[in-house]
C-alpha cells in the first residue's frame, strides 16, 4: 500500500467534492456506517440506485485520476465493494417483485 498515493487521490476526492470511502484502497471494507452505504439502502429504490450509480462513477473518476496522475493504486477492491452494494439494490428489487405479484401469475377473479 502505497499511503502518498493514497493521500493524493484523497485529496483529490475532496476537490472534486466526492463521498466514496477510499478504506478498500488499503485492503479494509466499506465500513456500513458510511453515507455511500447507507446511501444505498434507501428504502425508495430510485434513491438507492442513484446512490450507486453515483459511487461507481466517483470511484471510475478517482481511478481514471490516480492513472493519469501515474499512481500505482489497485482499485479492484473498490470497484468490488462499491458493485457489491449495486447488486443488493437489485436483488432488494427482484425479492420485493416477488411478493407484489402472485406467484403462479394469475390475476384472480
Amino acid at each position: 500500500m502505497d499511503v502518498k498515493s493514497i493521500g493524493a487521490v484523497s485529496e483529490a476526492a475532496k476537490r472534486m467534492g466526492f463521498h466514496v470511502s477510499l478504506s478498500p484502497l488499503t485492503g479494509e471494507p466499506l465500513p456500513k456506517d458510511h453515507s455511500t452505504v447507507t446511501a444505498t439502502l434507501n428504502p425508495d429504490s430510485a434513491i438507492a440506485r442513484q446512490a450507486a450509480q453515483r459511487n461507481l462513477a466517483e470511484v471510475a473518476t478517482l481511478h481514471e485520476f490516480s492513472r493519469a496522475a501515474g499512481l500505482r493504486i489497485d482499485f479492484d477492491l473498490m470497484y468490488s465493494e462499491y458493485a457489491q452494494l449495486a447488486d443488493a439494490i437489485v436483488e432488494r428489487e427482484r425479492q420485493r417483485g416477488r411478493y407484489a405479484t402472485p406467484a403462479n401469475g394469475s390475476r384472480g377473479g
